[in-house]
């Protein structure tokens, strides 16, 4: 493949940077569970380890929450 993934595939912009807005990030059952359990950690002020596949958007959940 030669230059960039964008021009390969014809894309506009970068469909994979970190300046999504939260607001634009895809909600789901998954991401509503994670949410109530950042709400309920950050409410009860105790420790949470949160765990998960390789590339599920722990980082952005957190991040959504204000972490």
């Amino acid at each position: 493949m030669q230059g960039t993934y964008e021009e390969y595939f014809g894309f506009c912009a970068t469909p994979f940077g970190r300046d999504i807005p939260v607001t634009e990030l895809m909600k789901s059952d998954k991401w509503n569970e994670m949410t109530a359990r950042l709400l309920h950690i950050a409410k009860t002020r105790e420790f949470g380890l949160f765990t998960g596949e390789s590339g599920t958007e722990k980082d952005d959940r957190v991040t959504a929450n204000g972490g």
